[in-house]
């Protein structure tokens, strides 16, 4: 067996030798870490024969990328060599390099054979201490494993379970309970939530993907946090396999990801799961909340880090054989994951796990006996109490995860969960016991709610994925359906062609929606839906035409199933906000649903049986992840089916009569509460070309309405329904909504909504972004005009940012060319500066050369253009010729080194100005 070295950086991993090497040399001596200590981690002198060896670590971060590993060891050793020689001199008699490296013993051909052959050049006895030289020397050593409990491997976990505190009979006892839990935990989360009727295998593993996670806003981080954030996202950079295999400098790949090191930030570089088990980071950061949009994919995430822990607990070696090499090296802990509408409904009194929603427990209200009664009921009842938890606390590391905060829906109940995990948190840190919480919900979109500390809390946000992503999903998806290569690859050109339509490549941001268009494509090829909500009704139409194929019952009474589950869809997610419930229904209550709804439509009652088997085996959308309960899957298709149900279900009002409850209306009732926001998009996506324009005046006037004053939500309501093509069929109503977003105040609500996302993912919320024909013409229109009458404004980098998400490049480069050439003198340094910032730096060098640049006056480069190009490009030395490139400089040096410039992000212009202490930069200066 071998340990996981990757886990450590290398300042541990020296330290760890050390300690390695101290059991077997009495006189070893250890040097500092971190100092130019002469080519010496640490030294012996031996007394029988007065030998001094000299030890030096040698740390690969991601040895399995290293191509030539006996290139790596040969260039180490000459990089030293003249260090060597120098300690020779001064006594040495021996050379030992000790290193993580993994190295084979064919005789003569391997690489210790020709790695030994190598050493004898050097002008002193040497050798090498490979990776399993250290492995057999830590088999032994418990105790120091326990010193690094990121090598710690589930054999060494369950003897921590009995020689920890405690009798041995009170441990074995707990053991056989965790790991029956964990057994039970394993079962229930080997599959994706999201199932699909096409593939044979639903796995988790199979199926999963790692979705960029990105800081939610650095500036409202303290600055301990960034550094950790950017810390981690770096040596992942490093050891990613990729880099290694390329060729590609660090530099190159940061720069390439978008990761601009002058301005301190990154959107969506590394992959949620990829931090999460990055020991430095988990280690550094025990608290943090992840949030994301509907159908992200943050409750995967969820299952898949608690999974990565139970299976190496229940030491699975299959399963681990499939898990990516850094994942399965994470600091193992125990994973205890919890929904947290289940919390709220203990909190309140409620057993959630109990056969029947309200039955009632006599436990205190606290989140110990949440877990305590979460282990109970999961390992088939056995005694476990808060004691045997805290001794659990006490005796290994913890990981709590705590899924969905955004389904608990009652605020007061909220703000009950989020206090008591808080309180939690507070009554178990530090002393022995070592516990990481994970968090995940939908972002708020109402001001104020309860949310946890962000004093306390890391707060990242799911990115959309990445094409690169989204083809590798593909390819899992396409052989999980067994199809064949040729397949594959046609099914990923197709999708990349898709994507690159902009309000495609909107659907496809969240893995959910990928994985429905992934099955259109299939099904029906290219033609494919272009709103949101269009797409889940096609999705649905598709697995019943598969269902009907295999169930008469299905076929027989398909839309009256969907009519079923639309009133099911509307009733639970209305039962989890009015009664506090978590969205689950019993069986039997269930069969009275469907009795009184079928008695409302006059439909013969002895079909309930017949229609209640359809129901619940899962026809549509519902499961029992819970015993005698059913629920919907996953939210987004409740809230899809309640939005089918409002629609389908309102009646009409002729104009001389007054009835309530019309389609119009009841957009107005949903559309002011947040918490049906996702049902709103849905509804309003069934909307009928003769319909749009009456709900384009109900959106204007929410939006206007004197109430909502100071509120983002109504313009973010009309935003999302935009991107989602609700209005694509009505021009009329689409001009109508953008003008009510972006006039008058909603020119500023952009400007800052720019400035925020600079910040954040496109995923956080809805990004600005709007597609041709879907709003885009309007929005740069009323935009422009925004920007034209604040010229003179601090707001011109977001205003030209927003703008610079509604149009493409070309059409935003010929505006700002006529707006810039009819400019008077006196105004043309200022759109200069908007130039810049609208991205048409390029475009106007190549046609106008670099005059636009430069001050009439003065005849040299603008200092406030040299300011916005720092702010706007990570290169602005690859946009000029060589004398413009020297008198940027020369401008830089002046502005940076006489007084700071605060920046749009916060920055200092003196810390962006490190960008230019990088040789490269220099040297393509001076060359």
């Amino acid at each position: 067996m071998s340990y996981a070295y990757e886990s450590l950086n290398d300042q541990s991993f020296q330290q760890l030798a050390q300690a390695l090497l101290v059991v077997e040399y009495p006189r070893f001596v250890c040097y500092p870490v971190g100092m130019p200590d002469g080519g010496r981690d640490g030294t012996s002198l031996e007394t029988v024969n007065g030998n001094l060896i000299v030890f030096q670590v040698k740390f690969a971060r991601n040895p399995t990328g290293v191509s030539n590993t006996f290139d790596w060891i040969t260039k180490a050793i000459d990089g030293e060599l003249t260090k060597i020689a120098h300690l020779k001199e001064r006594g040495a008699t021996e050379y030992v390099l000790v290193t993580n490296m993994r190295a084979s013993s064919h005789l003569d051909v391997g690489l210790m054979d020709r790695v030994a052959k190598y050493l004898e050049k050097l002008p002193i006895l040497a050798r090498v201490m490979w990776r399993d030289d250290l492995d057999r020397r830590l088999d032994g050593n418990f105790d120091l494993k326990l010193r690094y409990p990121h090598l710690l491997n589930g054999p060494d976990v369950l003897r921590i379970f009995w020689e920890k505190v405690g009798s041995v009979e009170s441990e074995r006892r707990r053991n056989d309970i965790l790991q029956t839990y964990l057994r039970d935990q394993y079962e229930r989360d080997s599959t994706i939530r999201f199932k699909q009727v096409e593939l044979l295998s639903s796995s988790l593993l199979d199926l999963f993907v790692d979705v960029p996670l990105a800081l939610s806003n650095p500036r409202t981080e303290s600055v301990k946090n960034q550094q950790i954030y950017f810390s981690a996202v770096r040596d992942i950079a490093r050891s990613n396999t990729a880099i290694s295999n390329s060729g590609e400098s660090e530099d190159s790949y940061l720069h390439t990801a978008g990761y601009h090191r002058h301005l301190g930030r990154r959107a969506g570089l590394v992959g949620a799961a990829d931090l999460l088990t990055d020991a430095d980071f988990s280690s550094s950061v025990s608290r943090i909340v992840i949030e994301g949009a509907p159908g992200q994919g943050k409750s995967t995430l969820s299952q898949y880090i608690a999974q990565i822990q139970r299976i190496r607990l229940l030491d699975k070696q299959a399963e681990l054989a499939a898990i990516p090499t850094r994942h399965a090296q994470a600091p193992i802990s125990l994973p205890i994951k919890l929904e947290l509408r289940d919390l709220a409904r203990w909190l309140r009194g409620f057993n959630p796990w109990a056969k029947g929603e309200e039955t009632r427990h006599a436990e205190d209200p606290t989140l110990e006996t949440a877990i305590v009664g979460h282990v109970r009921r999961f390992s088939g009842g056995q005694s476990f109490t808060v004691d045997d938890l805290v001794q659990v606390l006490k005796s290994r590391p913890v990981l709590l995860i705590l899924d969905a905060l955004d389904e608990v829906a009652d605020l007061a109940d909220r703000q009950e969960v989020v206090s008591e995990v808080e309180e939690f948190i507070e009554r178990h840190q530090g002393g022995e016991i070592r516990i990481n919480v994970v968090i995940t919900s939908r972002p708020t979109v109402i001001s104020n709610a309860p949310s946890f500390s962000r004093n306390k809390f890391l707060h990242c946000t799911l990115d959309a994925i990445t094409m690169g992503i989204a083809a590798n999903y593909s390819r899992k998806w396409a052989a999980v359906r067994n199809l064949s290569e040729g397949d594959v690859q046609e099914l990923v050109d197709t999708l990349k062609s898709k994507l690159s339509s902009p309000h495609m490549a909107e659907l496809a941001k969240n893995t959910m929606q990928l994985t429905i268009l992934l099955s259109l494509m299939v099904a029906r090829g290219s033609s494919l839906p272009d709103k949101r909500t269009e797409l889940y009704s096609a999705y649905l139409d598709h697995f019943l035409n598969r269902e009907s194929e295999k169930s008469p019952d299905v076929r027989d009474n398909r839309e009256l199933l969907l009519d079923i589950h639309g009133y099911l869809g509307y009733y639970l997610h209305a039962q989890a906000e009015s009664k506090k419930s978590t969205g689950r229904i019993r069986v039997e209550d269930l069969r009275v649903l469907l009795s009184a709804y079928l008695a409302k439509e006059k439909r013969k009652s002895a079909m309930v049986d017949k229609l209640f088997t359809a129901v619940v085996g899962r026809v549509v959308a519902l499961v029992p992840r819970i015993e005698g309960t059913f629920e919907f899957e996953v939210q987004p298709l409740r809230e899809y089916f309640a939005g089918r149900y409002l629609y389908e279900t309102a009646p009409t009002a002729p104009p001389w009569e007054e009835n309530g409850g019309t389609r119009s209306d009841r957009f107005e009732g949903i559309a002011i509460n947040p918490y049906w926001l996702n049902v709103t998009r849905f509804f309003a996506g069934f909307f009928r070309k003769g319909e749009l324009p009456d709900l384009a005046l109900r959106i204007r006037d929410f939006i206007k309405d004197p109430k909502q004053r100071g509120q983002s939500y109504p313009r973010d309501l009309a935003l999302a329904l935009l991107q989602d093509w609700v209005f694509a069929q009505s021009p009329r109503s689409t001009e109508l909504i953008v003008t009510a977003i972006f006039q008058d105040e909603g020119a500023c609500w952009a400007a800052d909504r720019a400035s925020f996302y600079d910040h954040v993912t496109s995923a956080a919320k809805s990004s600005l972004m709007l597609s041709q024909g879907a709003g885009a013409e309007e929005a740069l229109e009323s935009l422009w005009v925004a920007l034209e009458k604040n010229v003179d404004s601090h707001r011109i980098p977001q205003y030209c940012r927003t703008i610079g998400q509604c149009a493409s490049s070309e059409d935003i480069y010929q505006r700002w060319r006529e707006s810039y050439e009819m400019a008077p003198d006196r105004q043309k340094a200022i759109w200069a500066i908007i130039g810049v910032h609208l991205g048409c730096t390029k475009n106007a060098i190549s046609e106008m050369g670099s005059s636009w640049l430069t001050v009439p006056s003065e005849g040299k480069i603008s200092r406030d253009v040299v300011v916005a190009l720092f702010q706007t490009h990570a290169d602005p030395q690859s946009l000029f010729g060589e004398e413009l490139t020297k008198e940027y400089f020369a401008t830089c040096m002046d502005i940076g080194f006489q007084r700071p410039l605060h920046l749009h992000n916060g920055d200092t212009l003196q810390s962006a100005l490190l960008f230019l202490t990088h040789p490269t930069t220099w040297t393509n200066v001076l060359n």
